[in-house]
Parts: C-alpha cells; structure tokens; sequence
C-alpha cells in the first residue's frame, strides 16, 4: 500500500512559538540577528498584536499572530518606488553588461 505524503504547511501551522535565539529559518528574516534588531525596533506594536509575550527573562514569539502582524506590513512593499529597480534604468544596466562582455 503506498504511503501518503503529507503536505506542507504554511509556517504558522507549523510552528507555535519560538524564542530568538532559536529564530527558525523559514520566517522571515530568517535569522536571529536580524530577528533581534526586527523584535527590538518593533516591540511595542508586535506586543500589541499579541505576536510577542515575554516568558521569564526570554522574548518569545507567538507564529500565528506574528505572521498575521507580518501581512499587515506587506501591503505597502509594492508601492515602494525604487528608482534603481525602474525599468529604463534596468535596462541601461544590463546593456551595459552585455556590451562589456562582448569586448
């Protein structure tokens, strides 16, 4: 009889919480450095969507809402003007790569 294989789930279903030290690598920002700097700069609004308790002397992070505070700000990424990502510029840039590449 053949096995069925599980599908993968979203990382809130996943993980519960975690703490920083041990920040998964799987949700953003990936690593517990830039997790430290993320949960310091945002402390007060990641407490307030309940994304963030303190246990003792650890910080934990709680998944289910931390990813629901995470869509919050997502929202706003695709109307960032990047003046190096625009489409003229883009294509200056990698013209000049192919005809430096071809001397």
């Amino acid at each position: 009889m053949a096995k069925k294989i599980k599908r993968a789930k979203a990382v809130a279903d996943t993980l519960n919480c975690w703490n920083l030290p041990n920040w998964p690598e799987e949700v953003y920002p990936h690593n517990p450095d830039s997790a430290r700097h993320l949960v310091q700069s945002n402390r007060d609004k990641l407490v307030d969507a309940g994304a963030l308790v303190r246990y003792g002397r650890e910080l934990v992070v709680i998944g289910v809402p931390y990813v629901r505070w995470l869509q919050t700000h997502t929202k706003g990424v695709t109307d960032i003007d990047m003046p190096c990502n625009a489409p003229e510029v883009k294509a200056k840039r990698n013209g000049a790569k192919r005809e430096g590449a071809r001397a």
